[in-house]
C-alpha cells in the first residue's frame, strides 16, 4: 500500500477569526449542563427535609464550573418560604443555658433595639424615677410614722434614764436597729467608752462611773424587751418601703415594655421581658448594684442571624470553612476584674447560619482540610439544627460552659469539587457523602462548533477587558480557541477556562514588553511556548552512536514515542527497542533497561499479539531479550503501550531478518486483534519528535506514524505544520500492525491465503522462524 500520509491541512484544526462573533447561539454550548444543574438545585431547595438534597457539582477547578453554578443560581425562582430572625437571650433560671428566640424575619434588630433602650433605662433611670416627688414623699411619711411609732416605744425609757444623765440612742445595723446608751457629760453626748477614759485621766470619779453603769445594768433587761418592738416597727417599714419600690418599679417597667409586647405577639417575648422585670424587682430595687453585671449586657438581645430582606435566594460563598467560620464560635463577652467573662452576648453565628433559606458554597477541596468540618456539617444538615460549640483551643475558656440552645439549619450545602474529591469523600466520609443527591458533572469540554466557538470567544474577551487594558485581537483569541480545541480532543472545546485565562495573561505580559499596541496571535503561541518549555534533549549512553532519526535500516530495532510524565505536564519520550532471539520450549520474554521489571501481562500481550499476527494455533517456543532506552530524556522507560508495541514489531523484524526503518517513530497501543488504537498525549508525542529530529539536524523523511482513529485528535503547532508542509517532517496514520509493518519496510508484510502467507513475506519468514521449518 502507499504511506497515508497526513496533510498539512489534517494535522491543525483552524479557526476563522472572523466567526468569533458571540450571538446567541453560543448560549446553548452548555445548556443540556445547566438544565440538569439548575434542576438539582430547584429540587434541593424546594425541599425542606433535613438530611437531603445537598448537591456536588464536580468538575475541573479550571473548567466552567464556577461560572456554571453562578448561572444556575441565577436561574432559581425564590421559593415562598418563612424565613426568621434568631435572638439569644440570658437565661435566668439556667445561665449556661441561653434561650432562643425565633422572629419573623426583619424583626430581630427592632426588638433588640427595644431591649436596649428597656436596659438603659434599667441602668441610668430607673433610680431617679423612684426619686420622684409622689413617691419620695410616701417613702417620707412611711419612714415618719415608723420614727413616730419607735419614739413612742422607747420614751417610757429614755424619760427613766434622763435624770441619771443617760441618753438612749439608736443606731442601723445592716437589716436591724441597735439600742445603746449614751452619757450626757459637760454638755456633751459621749458613748461609755469615752467615759471610761474620762476617769482614767482623772476627770470623772470613779463612784460616779460605777453609779452610772449600775443604772446601765439596771436597765438592759428593758433596753432589749424595747429594741426587739423597734425591730419588728423597723422591719415592717422595710418591707412596706420594698414593697412600695416594687410596686412603682413595677408599674415604671410595665409601662415601659408594653409596646415591646404590643409589637412582639410570641409566648417567648413575653416570658424574656418577665423574667428581665422579675431579676429587676430581685436584685436592683433596694439593694446594692455595684457587683452586678450591666443591664444593657444582662437583659440585652443577642441577634445571632437576621434574615436578608432581599427577596432572592442567599448564597453564601464560604473560602475558609474552619468549623468557627462555618458553625460560629464564643467569643469571651467582657472583660471584670482583667478576667474574661462568658455570655450568650459572645455566641457568634457562622455562615451555615447566614445561609439559611439559600445555599452555602464550599470547595470540596478546601473543606477536606478540615475534617472537624466535615463533622460538623453532616450532624447539622441530618439534624436540621446546630449547636455552636466554643473553639477547641479554648477548653481553658470560660465561655466552655457555655451551652446556647440548638438553632434551626434551614440551608442547603452545594460542595464543588473533582472525581477525586467526591471519591476520597466517599472513602473518608460515607455519611457525609449520603446527604447528597447524586453529583451534577460539569464537563471539561463542550461540542466544536459554533455555538461552542462563540461561547469560549465569548468568556476570552471578557476576561481580556479585565487583564489588559490593550484590545487583544481577533488572531489572538483565535489562537486561543485553537488551544481549547488542542486540550479539548476529537471535535470538542476544552472548558479549562483557567489554563486558557493563564495563557491570556502570560500573552498580554508579553505584549506589554513589547511597543505594539494590542495582543496578537504570536505572543499567544509564544505564552503556550512558555508554559510548555521543552526539556533538554539527553540521550541514553547506551545508544550514543544512533540516535533518531538515522537513515540505515536496522533488524530486530524500532523507535516508538512514549509519554513521560513531568510534574503536571507530559512530554514525548522516544524510547528505541531492540530484540534479540532464542529458541526453547517455554516462553519467555526479558526486559531490559525498563524502568520497573513487567509483570507476566506484559508478556502475554506481546506473545499473543505474534500469534494473532502469524496466526499462530499453539504456542510460540520463544526466548527473547527485549533492550529498552530513551533516546531523548536519558530517563527508562516506563513499561506501556507503546513498549508492546516496540516489542512486536521489533521480534517480527528479527524473526523475519527484514530491517526496519529508522526514521519513523512509532506511537500507539496495540488491541488484541493486533488493531493500532489511541493513546493519551498524542501531539505532545508528535511534537517531541520532531523536536528532538531537529535537534539531530536530521529533516526530509523523518516523521512519525499515529493510529488512524487519531487524526481527528491532532492540534499541533504551527511551526510543526509549516515544517510539514515544506517536507521537513512527515505524519503517517496507520490502522494495524501490518500497515505500520509496512510503512516501516516499504513493502507489505504479507497476506494469509490459502494457510499460508505470502512466500517470502515478511510475516512468512517471521512464522517460518517461530516453527523452526
Amino acid at each position: 500500500m502507499a504511506l497515508s500520509r497526513i496533510s498539512p491541512a489534517d494535522l491543525r484544526w483552524r479557526v476563522d477569526p472572523r466567526s468569533l462573533d458571540v450571538g446567541e447561539a453560543s448560549r446553548t454550548a452548555h445548556s443540556a449542563t445547566l438544565e440538569r444543574l439548575v434542576g438539582s438545585l430547584s429540587q434541593a431547595i424546594a425541599d425542606r427535609a433535613p438530611g437531603r438534597g445537598h448537591v456536588f457539582v464536580r468538575g475541573h477547578a479550571a473548567s466552567d464550573r464556577s461560572l456554571l453554578l453562578e448561572q444556575g443560581l441565577e436561574r432559581l425562582k425564590p421559593p415562598e418560604r418563612e424565613r426568621h430572625d434568631y435572638c439569644l437571650v440570658h437565661n435566668f433560671e439556667q445561665p449556661d443555658r441561653p434561650r432562643l428566640i425565633c422572629l419573623p424575619a426583619g424583626t430581630g434588630r427592632k426588638f433588640r433595639s427595644a431591649m436596649n433602650d428597656i436596659s438603659r433605662f434599667i441602668r441610668d433611670q430607673l433610680e431617679n424615677a423612684l426619686q420622684a416627688r409622689p413617691i419620695r414623699n410616701r417613702l417620707q411619711a412611711l419612714e415618719e410614722r415608723s420614727d413616730a411609732e419607735m419614739r413612742r416605744v422607747t420614751a417610757p425609757l429614755e424619760k427613766k434614764l434622763k435624770p441619771h444623765m443617760l441618753v438612749l440612742m439608736r443606731e442601723e445595723v445592716g437589716q436591724m436597729m441597735r439600742l445603746t446608751v449614751h452619757v450626757q457629760q459637760t454638755g456633751r453626748v459621749i458613748t461609755q467608752d469615752d467615759l471610761a477614759n474620762l476617769v482614767a485621766k482623772g476627770q470623772v470619779g470613779p463612784e460616779e462611773f460605777e453609779s452610772i453603769r449600775a443604772v446601765i445594768r439596771e436597765a438592759q433587761p428593758e433596753i432589749r424587751r424595747i429594741t426587739q418592738s423597734i425591730n419588728k416597727t423597723w422591719s415592717h417599714a422595710h418591707r412596706l418601703r420594698a414593697r412600695l419600690l416594687r410596686a412603682e418599679t413595677r408599674r415604671l417597667l410595665a409601662d415601659l415594655v408594653q409596646p415591646v409586647l404590643e409589637q412582639f405577639e410570641q409566648p417567648e417575648i413575653k416570658q424574656h421581658v418577665d423574667a428581665v422585670i422579675a431579676d429587676v424587682l430581685e436584685k436592683r430595687v433596694d439593694n446594692p448594684t455595684e457587683h452586678l453585671a450591666d443591664p444593657e449586657l444582662l437583659y440585652g438581645i443577642n441577634l445571632v442571624h437576621t434574615a436578608s430582606g432581599d427577596p432572592e435566594i442567599p448564597v453564601i460563598y464560604e473560602q475558609v470553612p474552619t468549623p468557627r467560620n462555618i458553625g460560629g464560635t464564643i467569643d469571651p463577652a467582657w472583660l471584670e476584674n482583667r478576667r474574661s467573662v462568658a455570655s450568650f452576648l459572645g455566641v457568634r453565628g457562622g455562615s451555615l447560619l447566614t445561609a439559611s433559606g439559600g445555599f452555602l458554597v464550599i470547595d470540596a477541596e478546601d473543606l477536606l482540610g478540615h475534617p472537624r468540618s466535615i463533622s460538623l456539617l453532616r450532624n447539622a444538615l441530618a439534624n436540621g439544627a446546630i449547636h455552636i460549640d466554643p473553639p477547641a483551643e479554648a477548653a481553658s475558656s470560660p465561655a466552655v460552659s457555655l451551652r446556647p440552645a440548638a438553632l434551626p439549619v434551614d440551608a442547603r450545602l452545594i460542595l464543588c469539587g473533582t472525581q477525586d474529591h467526591w471519591q476520597r469523600l466517599q472513602r473518608e466520609h460515607p455519611e457525609f457523602v449520603g446527604l447528597f443527591a447524586a453529583p451534577i458533572d460539569i464537563p471539561d469540554s463542550i461540542t466544536r462548533n459554533a455555538a461552542g466557538i462563540g461561547w469560549i470567544a465569548g468568556r476570552l474577551r471578557n476576561a481580556a477587558t479585565r487583564v489588559h487594558s490593550a484590545p487583544i485581537s481577533d488572531e489572538a483569541i483565535g489562537a486561543l480557541v485553537e488551544q481549547a480545541a488542542r486540550m479539548g480532543g476529537p471535535d470538542r472545546l476544552s472548558t479549562r477556562m483557567g489554563d486558557l485565562f493563564t495563557v491570556l495573561r502570560m500573552a498580554t505580559v508579553i505584549a506589554g514588553t513589547e511597543d505594539g499596541a494590542h495582543v496578537s496571535a504570536v505572543h499567544v503561541h509564544e505564552a503556550i511556548d512558555r508554559m510548555r518549555p521543552p526539556r533538554p534533549v539527553n540521550s541514553n549512553p547506551r545508544f550514543e552512536t544512533a540516535g533518531f532519526p538515522a537513515r540505515q535500516h536496522q533488524v530486530g530495532q524500532v523507535h516508538v514515542c512514549a509519554l513521560e510524565p513531568d510534574g503536571d505536564r507530559n512530554y514525548g519520550q522516544l524510547v528505541r527497542v531492540q530484540a534479540s532471539l532464542a529458541h526453547a520450549p517455554d516462553t519467555r520474554i526479558a526486559f531490559e533497561g525498563a524502568a520497573q521489571s513487567p509483570g507476566p501481562e506484559i508478556s502475554i500481550r506481546i506473545e499473543s499479539a505474534l500469534a494473532h499476527s502469524m496466526r499462530m494455533r499453539k504456542s510460540i517456543g520463544l526466548h527473547a531479550l527485549i533492550s529498552c532506552g530513551s533516546t531523548s530524556s536519558g530517563n527508562p522507560p516506563i513499561i506501556g503501550g507503546a513498549l508492546i508495541l516496540g516489542s512486536v514489531l521489533a521480534l517480527v523484524s528479527r524473526l523475519s531478518e527484514i530491517p526496519l526503518r529508522q526514521d519513523l517513530a512509532v506511537i500507539g497501543n496495540l488491541d488484541s486483534d493486533c488493531r493500532l488504537t489511541p493513546v493519551e498525549g498524542v501531539n505532545a508525542r508528535i511534537e517531541d519528535s520532531f523536536r528532538i529530529a531537529q535537534h539531530n539536524a536530521v529533516t526530509g523523511n523523518a516523521g512519525v506514524i499515529i493510529p488512524t482513529l487519531q487524526r481527528s485528535d491532532l492540534m499541533l503547532r504551527p511551526e510543526l505544520v509549516q515544517a510539514v508542509r515544506n517536507d521537513l517532517f512527515q505524519a503517517y496514520a496507520a490502522g494495524n500492525l501490518s500497515q505500520v509493518l509496512e510503512m516501516l519496510t516499504g513493502t507489505s508484510p504479507g497476506k494469509w491465503r490459502d494457510g499460508r502467507f505470502t512466500p517470502e513475506s515478511m510475516f512468512d519468514r517471521a512464522r517460518t522462524g517461530l516453527l523452526g521449518d
